[in-house]
């Protein structure tokens, strides 16, 4: 027999805190989602009052701002463990890493100059942040499944499309998610500050060096500035307008624990 755990899908913004719960479908129900600002001084009491109106599981998505997300080639993925991850992304990240919290998964293989490569997705959180955040909503009563990049979220609504994509989500502060994707986890990320928006074009070109390809195509929220949108499509993209629902992202992760270079969830 099959029984339904209620759900919640929580997004911690840079300044806003979204949550809604999950329904039977696997969808968040639309008229249960609440928004609100954070602070703080009144975050731990803000989470204690959800816990009451939500269920108890979770899955957490981290606003961008607050994770560096990092895409990077090793030669041999079987003389690879956890220290020889560390000494990969060390270098990618302002951050000693023994300050941070983070976790990683193989991609993937591929071929970079002729030469085989094995890629991984790390994702790595200050640990101040992590422990002032996470803690709190565990204190609350909070059984957190999984925690998520909004990035990664992002990427897995549109891991079908057979095309590499620039994907850009705006935010109401004007500032601009981008990141791009080819069926996979997100292989760069970069944010855009609101009167910025031109830099959206440098960020193709970054990524198509990165990648190893060129992007033809790119999916925009409909809160992406106008100035962005153009950027791009002087960059060469064709621009659709889509929504990215960062519920269904958080709720399409299927593999929440295993061996660790399987699954990236910082909740482990």
């Amino acid at each position: 027999m099959f029984f339904f755990r209620r759900r919640s899908v929580i997004f911690f913004g840079w300044d806003t805190v979204s949550i809604a719960e999950v329904g039977r479908s696997g969808k968040c129900i639309q008229s249960s989602k609440r928004e609100f600002p954070w602070e703080p001084e009144t975050l731990a009491a803000t989470i204690r009052d959800l816990r009451v109106a939500f269920p108890a599981r979770t899955r957490l998505v981290l606003a961008e701002e607050w994770i560096y997300s990092v895409a990077v080639s090793l030669p041999k993925k079987e003389a690879c463990d956890r220290s020889c991850v560390a000494d990969a992304i060390r270098d990618r990240i302002p951050e000693n890493l023994s300050d941070t919290v983070w976790d990683f998964s193989f991609m993937g293989k591929g071929r970079i100059a002729g030469k085989s490569e094995t890629f991984i997705h790390a994702v790595v959180v200050k640990k101040e942040f992590f422990e002032n955040v996470v803690g709190p909503f565990r204190s609350a009563g909070f059984s957190i499944e999984s925690i998520d990049a909004e990035s990664c979220a992002i990427a897995r609504l549109f891991r079908r499309e057979r095309e590499p994509l620039i994907l850009g989500r705006g935010e109401r502060n004007g500032r601009t998610l981008l990141l791009s994707v080819n069926q996979g986890p997100p292989l760069t990320t970069e944010i855009i500050e609101a009167g910025k928006a031109g830099e959206a074009g440098r960020f193709v070109e970054f990524a198509g060096k990165r990648a190893g390809t060129d992007f033809r195509r790119a999916y925009c929220s409909s809160s992406v500035p106008e100035a962005a949108r153009t950027a791009l499509e002087h960059a060469g993209l064709a621009v659709e307008t889509r929504e990215f629902d960062l519920c269904a992202g958080a709720m399409a992760k299927t593999r929440l624990f295993g061996k660790n270079s399987a699954v990236l969830n910082l909740a482990e």
